[in-house]
């Protein structure tokens, strides 16, 4: 109801000032009549209401009552003019209704307000409102009077033209509430406000309308709601208002807010499908772009990815896609060749790895005073680390030697160790004589920094002595018969491969019964942990007491159980060899 309160209320305020606009615009004549005609006499007087008339087609009549003191003339002359129906200006005498053709009109003329004042008039039948304003002679004294009328009727086609919902009427009254202009002559048969009115408020509008208050409320009218607003009109002491009935006004408010929540959903959709559409136009050549990059991850890296062909992001967008793509298949092919190259070296070191698994010896029936068992895990494909024996009448031949490095290399030296070891030691009963032979092979080549430690022993089954040399390989554990361990580390020597000229010595070393030696290279003592921990021989002794079961095959698997839990989530570093022998007696003792 507010915004439609508020519609009202802005008609009559905009009516207001057309109004006042009308009033100054004739308020101002007089000033423009002195400018245009410079100083009045008796020569230009009698033609000024014609010339007024004519300047102003608003205006209905015209006259001028005045005195300059003209000795052929009488005191006082009074001229009228006034505007026909058919729009021509007529002259005529003196108006015998007039209040100017008085005795005391000179009285009347030095008591009027020099800034004019409004009266009602007639003029030609036509009821009118006029100004009266002084006018002044050379000496700048009040000498007359000029009227200038404004029809009543124009004020009510203004009234007339301003629409006020569907019945509602804008209009003036005066300060007893009687009509001054209504777009109806007479509005229910009544020319005046207040008996227009029913209901308790007509008294209280009626002292309100004449202290020439402003005023918003609902009245009766006809039996009937009606709105009622009405606000002063300083320049004539009138209320010009609107009076509309009320279910009009919650009708034209229901009808606002329909057209407000129909403009604001029709933008909405407006703005909801513009959205869509941009969106759309955005996002689809980012679709064609998923798209076709989900079939490059398919695998169809020869797909052409769609071009953009507006939005510069969206273009770099893809360009960054196309230059992946490009990687990417050239990837796939560098990935192929190394695939390929990768297993065919894989297959190659399985192929190496099964090659070096034969040069280790296989398990041979030995006598029942005498028991053997070795293993070897390595960390990679191939390595360095063999072990060797074989049976030469009653003597048992073995070797166990670690190559230094890793790899390949290592492996291949190994390979040439192991076979050398086998051919020199089958024509030969000595230790140092056979330790000699290996190392001036191995040295023959000066630029290949490669040394291998080895340990080489002959055992005479019968006897249970041994002839050993030891090329700096790790001290062999001696196991004793009542499971007290101790090392044979005497008579260390220097590595195979480090001094060609060097000449290996030979010692004896005699078995107990039921005692064992433990030969091992430096992988086992040497492995860590993830906290850089070293199994170490300590822990090595430890394990090896803590066995109840002194069987050499027992031994070395409880021992590789053991380092593979000190290593635990962590890699093998290094080749990992055991070889045990024990020596139950001379055959036939008991």
């Amino acid at each position: 109801n507010n915004n439609a309160y508020s519609q009202a209320k802005a008609i009559a305020n905009n009516a207001l000032i057309i109004f006042e606009r009308e009033i100054a615009r004739i308020e101002s004549i007089p000033q423009n009549v002195t400018d245009m005609q410079g100083e009045l006499n008796y020569k230009n007087i009698p033609d000024l209401p014609i010339r007024i008339l004519r300047s102003y087609k608003t205006l209905i009549g015209s006259s001028v009552h005045y005195d300059l003191k003209n000795p052929e003339v009488a005191d006082f002359i009074h001229i009228n003019a006034y505007r026909t129906a058919d729009e021509k200006i007529h002259f005529t005498q003196p108006d015998p209704c007039c209040n100017y053709c008085h005795p005391d009109s000179a009285k009347i003329i030095k008591s009027a307000p020099n800034n004019g004042y409004w009266i009602y008039s007639e003029v030609n039948h036509c009821k009118t409102i006029a100004l009266c304003h002084l006018i002044h002679n050379s000496q700048h004294q009040p000498c007359g009077i000029l009227k200038v009328d404004f029809p009543l009727k124009n004020l009510n086609a203004l009234i007339g033209s301003y629409k006020l919902f569907r019945s509602g009427n804008l209009f003036v009254v005066d300060r007893e509430g009687n009509y001054i202009a209504h777009p109806a002559p007479s509005p229910s048969g009544k020319q005046n406000l207040i008996s227009h009115l029913t209901g308790p408020k007509a008294s209280f509008i009626h002292r309100s309308i004449s202290r020439g208050e402003t005023c918003a409320t609902t009245v009766e009218l006809d039996k009937q709601k009606h709105y009622l607003y009405y606000t002063p009109f300083s320049p004539m002491d009138w209320q010009i208002g609107i009076i509309c009935p009320y279910n009009e006004i919650l009708y034209s408010s229901g009808k606002l807010y329909f057209m407000l929540f129909l403009s604001m959903g029709l933008g909405l959709l407006c703005l909801f499908i513009g959205i869509v559409n941009i969106v759309k136009r955005l996002s689809s050549p980012l679709l064609e772009l998923a798209y076709s990059t989900r079939r490059v991850a398919e695998g169809q890296f020869d797909i052409v990815l769609p071009t953009p062909k507006s939005c510069k992001e969206i273009y770099d967008l893809y360009d960054s896609f196309h230059y992946l793509q490009q990687n990417l298949v050239n990837y796939i092919e560098r990935l192929k060749i190394t695939t390929a190259e990768k297993e065919q070296y894989n297959s190659e070191m399985r192929l190496a790895r099964r090659i070096q698994q034969r040069f280790l010896p296989r398990p041979i029936l030995l006598p029942p005073n005498i028991e053997l068992a070795a293993d070897l895990r390595q960390c990679r494909e191939v390595g360095g680390d063999f072990y060797e024996y074989f049976q030469l009448g009653n003597q048992l031949y073995f070797a166990i030697g670690d190559v230094a490095g890793k790899g390949t290399p290592a492996a291949l030296y190994m390979a040439s160790i192991s076979k050398l070891f086998r051919y020199i030691a089958s024509n030969n009963t000595s230790t140092a004589q056979i330790c000699n032979l290996i190392n001036k092979h191995m040295c023959d080549d000066a630029d290949d920094d490669i040394y291998t430690t080895i340990f080489i022993g002959i055992i005479d089954i019968n006897t249970g002595i041994m002839t050993f040399t030891n090329a700096g390989h790790p001290y062999p554990l001696i196991i004793h018969h009542n499971g007290q361990t101790s090392f044979l580390n005497k008579y260390p020597d220097v590595p195979i491969g480090v001094l060609e000229e060097h000449e290996f010595s030979e010692h004896i070393y005699t078995f107990n019964k039921n005692t064992t030696l433990l030969f091992y290279t430096d992988g086992i003592t040497d492995t860590e942990n993830q906290s850089g921990q070293f199994y170490g021989q300590d822990k090595m002794i430890r394990c090896v007491e803590a066995q109840t079961v002194k069987t050499p095959a027992f031994i070395i698997q409880a021992l590789l159980e053991d380092i593979h839990s000190h290593i635990g989530q962590g890699n093998q570093s290094d080749d990992l060899t055991l070889l045990a022998i024990k020596y139950k007696g001379i055959p036939g003792s008991k």
